[in-house]
Formats: structure tokens, C-alpha cells, sequence
């Protein structure tokens, strides 16, 4: 509601209040204004008249009564009911001739009868409600005093009607010595009901001059006026009358929710700023029936669905604007990674590619070209499981895998010695001369296996070979590329040269240090495998010979 207060209410239920046929409070405004003032809608009767621009209650002459109500009874309930009473009065009076006796604004049961004169302000002998009282003359003085003390109170009835002095029934404080209501002037006063109390505001103050609780249970009554004269007397006149009630409660405040698909949603709520909140929630903006119990969203199927709710107090019906509440579910993605099975041989490499999320985690990040991305390069060099985690924008997740199996490589070294004239079959070739032979196999998982012959000969003649290729890799086993030379009588080795493909030398000896042979480096630091040139020239005795041709580091 627009306004809260919270007071410690006493209980002051109206009693013997008729129960009309509304049963609970509902939103209405009641009007009695304009020029010429419309009364449709309102009785009026006794010595009240209609005067274009107001009402007048009565005569300005003694012995007269008037009133003016809304035929319609109102019910009104302290859990639900908020109502508010604007009117403008004028109480005219005359020189030399006390003032008397009042008006009074009045909420009574039954349709109200048997209004008073004089000191009764014009209002039944016995009535159950409550009533706005100016009192303008001292009934409780022996001698009649011009003006003495106009009073203004604020009273519940029970059964009972109003006698000045008689403070049954007060609620908030007596307002004593208001002289300004006799001044001839229009005066405002406003009366606010909310939550059980009840609180009164003359001329446009900012805060009530009278207030305190009052405690509404299903009553039904009417609104009305009355004012009345006795031997003394005075003008009455009421206008700007605007009576509204039932206010509607404030909207609740509620915040929506996000998921990803399948992930448990927690129960929606709602927050009120009534004393007794009682939420209703609703699958329509309009209509349909409340449910009691906050729902707990389903997040199995994507899409965005709307709820509404509602606060009212409790022990009313009255139920504020439906507020919407709306809950997106976002599609959880479906990952995959192509290939999803790959089988090679060590040393191979294959491109994995992630679909269904546009932001994806790889791992393990041993071996993999990039930790993110939809595409990546991976290169075990051992069997291994790889995941992709992808992300959709809304934080959304799924995991995909893919299994690399990675098949070994074979190397296997070979050696042999044959005589002269024998040859060694390898891999389908004869083989005569010595040297390191080198062949590519297939394994039975597809895989390439490397097979390294090292065939040295026993000549029967004296002779000199060179190999025609050597493996420098510290095994002790073909380290080096030197000459070999069965020739007893050799005296020395003229030059030993090694070229790379482009004539550049890289080795060079000649004596004992030919003998020793190239160990496959250049400054110090191991060549590349491939092809290299080497010349020789060798002197066995008197006889000098040269040597050509190509050798294969093989690394």
C-alpha cells in the first residue's frame, strides 16, 4: 500500500454491525461534488437541501437536523481495508446567538434512522460505527457561553450514541478550544483508515491530529453526514466529498532466473511490504487459479516461461497487481569432437575438431597445438583420452571425448660378416659388399619399422673399401667412416676429404688420422643425416690410388 503504519492495535471490534451481502472489502470511491453537486447515488433527508455548490445540512435556524449518506453499504475489514474521507465544511454562525450544536462525518450500521436534535449532532440515538464529531456548543455548561469550546473528537459507538462529556468510545486525543471552525470559512478534513488504525488530518496538515486504532470485522455500514440545531443554532454545509477505500496492495518485487538446461532450479519468491503477506503465483497474467506455493521452475525443456504473483494481507482478499516473474531455460549444448576415435603410428599427428558450443577447453594440454579453440593439432606420443569442454554464452556446458591410440615404432640394427664371393639377402636384395644397409618395413599395426644392416666381408685378396654409409650415434658400432683396408704393406693415407652436397668441406685427415675416420661432426657439432662426397687418395708402397663416391650418415 502507499502507506504503512505499524501501531499496537487494541481491539475494538465493532459490534452488532448488520452483515450486509458483500463479504469482503473491495475497491470503490463514492463522490459528492461538482456545481451544481450531482447526489445520485446518496440519500438525503431531514431538513438537508441541495444548494448547487454544496449541501446544506440544515437551516441556518433552531430545531433542525439533516443528513446525507451513500445508499449503498460499504464492508470494511481491519486486515484488508484502506479508505480515506475528504470533505470540505463551513459552519456559519450568528451574532449574538450561541453556536450550536455541530456536524458530524459518521461510517453506522443499518440504514441509518431516528436522527437527533441538538446536543446529538444530528446522528441516530443508538448507533455501532464511528464518527468525526464538531461540536460547537457546551453542552456541559449551566449557562449558555457564545462560542465557549468547540470541540473535535473522534468516536466509536457501540450500541450507544453521542453525549458531549461522554468519552466512551474516544479514540486518539479530545481536540478542545477549535474556535477556527466557527469562523463562517471552509475548512478541510480528511480521515485515513489502513491496517486498524485510523487517523485524522484538519486543514491540510501533514500529520494527524487525531489518531489510534480501530478494529474493523466484516462490518458493514454507511457513509454519511448529519448536523443538527437546538434552541441555539448555526449553518451547516459539507462539499468536495471524495470517500475511496479497498486500495489496492503496492506490486510485489521479484527478480526472474536463468538456468542451463537440466540444472536444478531453486523455488521462486517474492517479497512483500504488507504486516501479513500472502503471496498468490499464477500461470496467466490474467485469471486462472493461485497456487500458495512458490514453483520451482522445470529445466528439462528450453525456453522462457512466465509466472505472476501476487501479496495481500492475510484475512483479505484484496490482491495487489500481478507482477511477472520470468524464467529462461538455456538449451544445454551437444558437443562432439571429430574424429571421435583415431589410431596411429608414433610420430603422426590429427586434427581434432569440436562442434555444438562456440568456446571449448581442451585437455590434457600435453601435446596439443592450443588449449582453446574449436580446432586443435594433437600429437601424443602415448595413448591418451582427450576432452573438449564447450561453453555456450550463457555459461552453459557439455563434455565431449575422443581417444587417440598411438601404435610404437621399431628400430632394429642387423650385424653380419660374410666371406668374399657370399652375398646376404636383405629384405629381398643380395648383398656383396661391405657397408650399413638401411630398409623400411610395415608392421602388422601398419606402423613403419627401420631395419639397419652392418655387413662387413673377409677378403681373401688384399683390398680397400669404403662403406658406403655409417651410423654415428655412440653405440660403438659403424661410429665412424674410415676405410678398410686389409693391405699389409700400406704406408700411408695421402688425404681423406668429406664434402656436403654443396662442396663444402667438412672433414679432412690425412696419416694416422685418416685411420680414425669422420665421426660425423663439423666444428664440433653433429652434420645432418644424408648424403656426403669423400675422396681418398691411398699409397701402398709404390703404388698410389684414388678413391671416389658417397657415403650416408644415417641418423
Amino acid at each position: 500500500m502507499k502507506r504503512i503504519l505499524f501501531k499496537t492495535l487494541s481491539i475494538l471490534a465493532f459490534s452488532g454491525l448488520a452483515m450486509g451481502e458483500k463479504a469482503v472489502a473491495q475497491t470503490y470511491t463514492y463522490t459528492l461534488n461538482g456545481n451544481p453537486i450531482s447526489t445520485t447515488g446518496w440519500t438525503m433527508g431531514g431538513n438537508a437541501s441541495n444548494a448547487s455548490t454544496h449541501i446544506n445540512l440544515n437551516n441556518n435556524i433552531g430545531t433542525q437536523n439533516g443528513y446525507i449518506y451513500y445508499t449503498v453499504p460499504q464492508n470494511l475489514n481491519s486486515a484488508c481495508d484502506f479508505f480515506s474521507i475528504e470533505f470540505s465544511y463551513r459552519i456559519t454562525t450568528n451574532t449574538g446567538i450561541p453556536a450550536a450544536d455541530g456536524l458530524a462525518f459518521w461510517y453506522i450500521a443499518n440504514p441509518p434512522s431516528g436522527f437527533q436534535l441538538g446536543g446529538g449532532i444530528g446522528m441516530p440515538t443508538v448507533m455501532n460505527g464511528f464518527g468525526l464529531i464538531f461540536d460547537t456548543y457546551d453542552n456541559n455548561s449551566a449557562t449558555p457561553v457564545i462560542n465557549a469550546n468547540p470541540l473535535i473528537t473522534l468516536r466509536q459507538f457501540q450500541n450507544n450514541g453521542y453525549t458531549e462529556g461522554v468519552m466512551n468510545g474516544l479514540i486518539g486525543s479530545e481536540l478542545t478550544a477549535q474556535s477556527q471552525i466557527i469562523d463562517g470559512a471552509w475548512h478541510t478534513a480528511k480521515i485515513v483508515y489502513e491496517l486498524g488504525t485510523i487517523s485524522v488530518f484538519l486543514d491540510g496538515a501533514a500529520t494527524p491530529q487525531i489518531t489510534g486504532p480501530l478494529t474493523l470485522t466484516n462490518a458493514t455500514g454507511y457513509f454519511g453526514f448529519s448536523a443538527s440545531t437546538g434552541l441555539y443554532y448555526e449553518g451547516h454545509g459539507i462539499k468536495d466529498v471524495i470517500i475511496s477505500g479497498g486500495q489496492t496492495p503496492d506490486p510485489v518485487t521479484a527478480t526472474g532466473a536463468s538456468y542451463c538446461q537440466f540444472v536444478p532450479a531453486a523455488q521462486l519468491s517474492a517479497t512483500g511490504n504488507l504486516p501479513s503477506p500472502v503471496y498468490r503465483w499464477y500461470t496467466q497474467a490474467t485469471g486462472g487459479t493461485p497456487s500458495y506455493t512458490a514453483p520451482v521452475p522445470n529445466t528439462n525443456v528450453p525456453g522462457t516461461y512466465t509466472w505472476y504473483v501476487t501479496q495481500s494481507n492475510a484475512g483479505c482478499p484484496i490482491e495487489g497487481p500481478r507482477v511477472p516473474v520470468v524464467v529462461t531455460v538455456h538449451p544445454k549444448p551437444v558437443v562432439r569432437i571429430a574424429p571421435d576415435t583415431t589410431v596411429f603410428c608414433a610420430g603422426s599427428s590429427v586434427s581434432l575438431t569440436s562442434s555444438g558450443a562456440p568456446d571449448v577447453t581442451w585437455s590434457p594440454v600435453q601435446n596439443i597445438s592450443a588449449s582453446t579453440g574449436i580446432a586443435i593439432v594433437a600429437s601424443p606420443t602415448i595413448s591418451t583420452v582427450y576432452r573438449a569442454i564447450g561453453a555456450t554464452p550463457f555459461g552453459c556446458k557439455d563434455t565431449a571425448f575422443t581417444t587417440i591410440v598411438v601404435h610404437p615404432t621399431d628400430s632394429v640394427n642387423i650385424h653380419e660378416t660374410i666371406e668374399e664371393g657370399e652375398y646376404y639377402e636383405f629384405v629381398g636384395r643380395k648383398i656383396y659388399d661391405p657397408g650399413v644397409y638401411k630398409r623400411k618395413l610395415l608392421t602388422q599395426l601398419g606402423c613403419d619399422s627401420t631395419v639397419v644392416l652392418h655387413l662387413d666381408v673377409n677378403y681373401k685378396e688384399k683390398r680397400i673399401v669404403f662403406p658406403n654409409a655409417f651410423t654415428p650415434n655412440g653405440d660403438g658400432k659403424n661410429d665412424r667412416f674410415f676405410p678398410s683396408i686389409n693391405y699389409p704393406n700400406l704406408v700411408n693415407i695421402d688425404r681423406l676429404n668429406i664434402y656436403n652436397r654443396w662442396g663444402q668441406v667438412v672433414y679432412s685427415a690425412y696419416g694416422s688420422a685418416a685411420l680414425s675416420g669422420w665421426d660425423g661432426t663439423f666444428n664440433g657439432k653433429p652434420v645432418d643425416g644424408g648424403l656426403y662426397m669423400y675422396d681418398s687418395r691411398i699409397r701402398v708402397g709404390e703404388e698410389v690410388r684414388e678413391f671416389k663416391g658417397e657415403v650416408h650418415l644415417i641418423k
